[in-house]
């Protein structure tokens, strides 16, 4: 009886040795989310602030910001982590009316994946023409009711004004 327990428990022990697995650790890329501009609709004097929620299970290495005027080589940017937790943000100079920006932000953790945000970057940035008005459908009200009529508000979100004949 003491030998069957004497090697029950080294059986057990064996096991207990051999089957320690290394914990395993979701090694993909960065997740990006939440990628936003401020403003909107921005005129010829306005600094764009870009902002995204970088998270990773890990640790984040680098967020940076990708921009390009007219189509002109891209110029790369340090995000920083601002007061909100896994936000970054960095800043695209004013440009001239008409111009178009395009954008998009690249993440690499600590393992060196990458990832791009908008969704296609880099082959498909975000892109914002600079002065171009911002129509907004404000709000809509349909009741189809002769004594409560249907209805829509059109906002223009910018200080451009905009043409809307035709809509």
């Amino acid at each position: 009886m003491k030998t069957r327990n004497i090697l029950l428990l080294l059986i057990i022990i064996g096991l207990n040795f051999t089957s320690c697995v290394k914990d395993e650790v979701f090694e993909g890329p960065p997740v990006l989310s939440e990628l936003s501009i401020t403003p909107q609709a921005p005129g010829e004097s306005d600094i764009v602030t870009v902002s995204v929620k970088a998270t990773d299970m890990n640790s984040i290495k680098s967020v940076k910001l990708h921009y390009a005027v007219d189509g002109v080589s891209a110029t790369g940017i340090s995000m920083s982590a601002g007061s909100t937790a896994n936000v970054y943000t960095a800043q695209i100079p004013a440009q001239g009316a008409g111009k178009t920006v395009t954008y998009y932000v690249e993440a690499e953790n600590e393992s060196g994946k990458k990832a791009y945000t908008p969704e296609g970057a880099p082959a498909t940035p975000a892109a914002y023409t600079v002065g171009a008005p911002s129509i907004v459908l404000n709000e809509i009200y349909s009741r189809g009711t002769v004594e409560a009529p249907d209805w829509v508000e059109i906002y223009n979100n910018s200080d451009s004004p905009a043409d809307i004949s035709g809509y």
